[in-house]
C-alpha cells in the first residue's frame, strides 16, 4: 500500500475531464450539423419559389403536343401511301440488286 489514496472528489474530476474530452468531438459535430441547417434555411429564404403553372400554360402545352402528334401521324400515313403506291413498280423492276430490295423494304416499313 505504497500508493497514496485518491479521494472521491479527485476521481470525479478525472472522470469529468475524460467526459469533456470525449464530448468535444460530439459538440463540434452537432454544431456543424446546426450550421449546415441554418445555411439551408437561409438559402431557401433567399431563392424564389418555382413558377406555378396556370391552366393556360397546361392548355398551350397540350395543344402543342396534340398538333405535333397529328402532323407526325399524317406524315407517316402519307409515307405509307407513297410506299404502297410505289410498291408494285418496285416489284416489277427487272433489277433485283440488294440495294433495290433494301429500298423497297425501307419504303414499305415506314
Amino acid at each position: 500500500m505504497d500508493e497514496p489514496s485518491v479521494s472521491r472528489s479527485e476521481l470525479w474530476r478525472q472522470r469529468l475531464k475524460k467526459l469533456r474530452t470525449g464530448m468535444r468531438g460530439v459538440i463540434l459535430f452537432v454544431l456543424g450539423v446546426a450550421a449546415a441547417l441554418v445555411g439551408l434555411v437561409i438559402y431557401n429564404l433567399m431563392t424564389p419559389g418555382p413558377h406555378q403553372l396556370t391552366s393556360n400554360d397546361v392548355s398551350t402545352a397540350v395543344n402543342s403536343v396534340l398538333a405535333s402528334s397529328r402532323l407526325r401521324s399524317r406524315e407517316r400515313m402519307e409515307r405509307r401511301m407513297t410506299a404502297w403506291a410505289a410498291g408494285p413498280l418496285l416489284t416489277q423492276t427487272e433489277i433485283s440488286s440488294p440495294a433495290c430490295m433494301w429500298l423497297q423494304m425501307r419504303l414499305i416499313s415506314r
